[in-house]
């Protein structure tokens, strides 16, 4: 059965079983499109706390901010590999200029988007109904509307090279120097396509991946200060993550708490993995050790988040329900809390994203980077306790 097949059936039957139950438990959002704005999540708490402390970002937001200004150019293509942080760069150039804006309008782009879902997120964020019409028509009221107002639009995550040419004309974005457009992508024939002003993402410096890694694999400790024993091999893990923030987070996440021969082993791992000639991305690789770190009962849990959409904000609530109707965890009095545990040591781990907190304690809403629901759905595909 093919992925989309089986998302498709858990949402129906899962759906149904929890229907009624409460207004956390009621399916997932069937008024949510395959691409979602995100405007609302970057006004709200988008980020990871221990990403309050953005590591090496400030000059690349300050260079954004820059071309933003530039009466010259109005779209910017932010290039980089997957999980180089061109999202999280964007989120924080999104904070940092959105006051000098009328609209600010953040769009995902899902592999599997459609051209009227994106026109209806951009028709909803300026106040126009476009659901009954074409298009076109959806395209003209968009650039009516936005035409002469001062605009900041993100499309996140760009992919294909046939349609990106003409997606700002069909979503009707002013061609103007009052509308900023700025695009991520990793593929740079996307960024000529568009013919934007490209912004390399530049991966972190040796330091900057050092801090990084600090702040995961040692998040208790006073100014997440490494032993002095453990710096050496720390920053070779570093290296060997070629000093790309998710590959980081996620291996740094994993040793948390752990001996110096941890660390040696990990690194071993991952120099059989990564070969500094190969023409491979080396992240999936490195997110694949992560996951073979997690512990035995943690693997179904993260792998069953591949059944979401991607780009989709999941109630924290009801994939919990969807967890223990599915056997995933251990029946008993405190089957809830330990429901709500596991997922909180996913968060700690950095296999999953927080996207909105209650009172800015508990998880309300979780995401996970698209790199890792790629992971998850190769992983579903191989193991066959995600199909029951």
């Amino acid at each position: 059965m093919l992925c989309s097949e089986i998302t498709l059936a858990v949402q129906q039957e899962v759906g149904k079983t929890f229907k009624g139950v409460g207004k956390h438990q009621k399916g997932l959002h069937a008024d949510e499109g395959a691409s979602t704005s995100t405007s609302e999540m970057v006004k709200k708490s988008s980020l990871l706390p221990r990403d309050s402390r953005p590591v090496g970002l400030q000059s690349k937001v300050e260079d954004i901010v820059g071309l933003l200004e530039d009466p010259e150019v109005q779209v910017i293509a932010v290039v980089g590999m997957g999980g180089s942080g061109k999202t999280f760069l964007l989120q924080n150039v999104y904070k940092a200029a959105k006051s000098k804006y009328d609209h600010c309008i953040w769009l995902s782009i899902s592999k599997s988007y459609t051209l009227k879902n994106l026109q209806d997120d951009i028709a909803s964020h300026i106040g126009v109904n476009s659901k009954s019409v074409s298009e076109e028509r959806a395209a003209e009221l968009s650039h009516d509307h936005l035409q002469g107002n001062r605009s900041f639009i993100v499309l996140d995550d760009l992919w294909t090279l046939s349609t990106e040419n003409s997606l700002i004309d069909k979503l009707g974005l002013p061609a103007d120097k009052d509308c900023k457009i700025v695009v991520t992508t990793r593929n740079r024939q996307v960024a000529l396509n568009s013919n934007a002003q490209i912004y390399e993402m530049q991966n972190l410096l040796d330091e900057d991946s050092w801090m990084l890694f600090c702040i995961y694999a040692f998040p208790n400790s006073a100014g997440n200060r490494a032993p002095q024993h453990m710096e050496e091999e720390g920053r070779k893990i570093g290296k060997q993550c070629g000093n790309l923030p998710l590959a980081i987070k996620t291996i740094a996440a994993s040793l948390a708490n752990t001996t110096l021969k941890n660390w040696e082993w990990k690194r071993s791992q991952l120099e059989r993995v990564v070969t500094p000639t190969g023409d491979d991305d080396p992240v999936m690789e490195i997110l694949k050790l992560s996951y073979d770190s997690l512990p035995a009962h943690l693997k179904p849990c993260f792998a069953y988040l591949s059944f979401f959409p991607e780009d989709e904000k999941i109630e924290a609530e009801y994939l919990i329900n969807l967890w223990i109707a599915e056997g995933f965890i251990p029946a008993g009095e405190d089957q809830w809390d330990l429901a709500w545990y596991w997922l909180d040591q996913l968060d700690k781990l950095c296999m999953l994203q927080v996207y909105e907190k209650d009172d800015d304690i508990f998880i309300k809403y979780c995401k996970i980077h698209d790199l890792l629901h790629d992971l998850g759905i190769h992983l579903s595909r191989e193991d066959v306790f995600t199909y029951k």
